[in-house]
């Protein structure tokens, strides 16, 4: 099986982003094209065992040769904003089959969400909050504080191509879990919503970024199963002391 990359040079201002839009949500990134591109198999073989233990079978990926199809930048407005590249395998229609594959893997990450939670719990029990890691990076971010973003991100990257549509749900500060079950449901609603007026649906926002319903769904895996990544990381660290 082929293992076929579309490059984003200059993603998260500067690195190489690569995606395996073959197993949509599938990423990594590097710091320069060749390791971006090496890292893509093992990504890839990463994804489907991930959906192996959720009782999917994806076969072979991971195990075959390497092509780039496409390369597009990421590019920045004036004030820093990043926009994100939009392939042209973003522009089809998407398939029912296809959102049905999305809606389910959303599924499968919130399913290792709420596990990560409760390990969040038992642990600040006896610890107290879990609070900013020292890094400087993204994960300054409470434990908490990657939660709500999580949940604030299915309403933006949904919304993304109607923006008439409004989240009128619970907030955070009413319960985490509430609020991330209202979001997450308010997102999939949303998104059923866009296909079943238009499949192929296109649109740009207010700065100008592009999107589809193709990169929306990626896009929404994707960044579930960052987010996930980086609070396991988190809870492994305070749990190992």
């Amino acid at each position: 099986m082929t293992v076929r990359v579309w490059l984003e040079p200059g993603y998260d201002h500067g690195r190489w982003g690569a995606w395996l839009l073959d197993l949509p949500g599938c990423f990594t990134w590097r710091d320069d094209r060749v390791t971006a591109l090496a890292a893509a198999p093992g990504a890839a073989r990463g994804f489907a065992a991930w959906l192996a233990r959720h009782g999917e079978t994806q076969g072979a990926a991971g195990g075959g040769p390497l092509t780039v199809v496409e390369e597009v930048p990421a590019r920045w407005l004036d004030d820093g904003y990043e926009i994100n590249a939009t392939f042209a395998a973003d522009r089809r229609a998407v398939s029912e089959e296809e959102l049905e594959a999305a809606v389910r893997r959303l599924g499968f990450a919130r399913e290792d969400l709420l596990g990560a939670v409760e390990r969040l719990h038992a642990w600040e029990a006896g610890h107290g909050r879990l609070g900013s890691s020292p890094d400087g990076d993204r994960r300054s971010r409470s434990a908490r504080g990657v939660l709500r973003h999580l949940g604030g991100a299915d309403v933006w990257l949904s919304g993304r191509l109607d923006r008439s549509l409004r989240y009128e749900g619970p907030e955070f500060d009413a319960g985490e879990l509430d609020y991330l079950a209202a979001t997450r449901a308010w997102a999939i609603g949303t998104l059923r919503t866009l296909h079943a007026r238009d499949p192929a649906v296109e649109g740009i926002d207010s700065r100008g970024e592009t999107w589809t319903l193709a990169k929306v769904l990626r896009r929404l895996v994707y960044h579930s199963l960052d987010h996930l990544g980086e609070l396991d990381r988190r809870l492994a660290e305070a749990e190992a002391g």
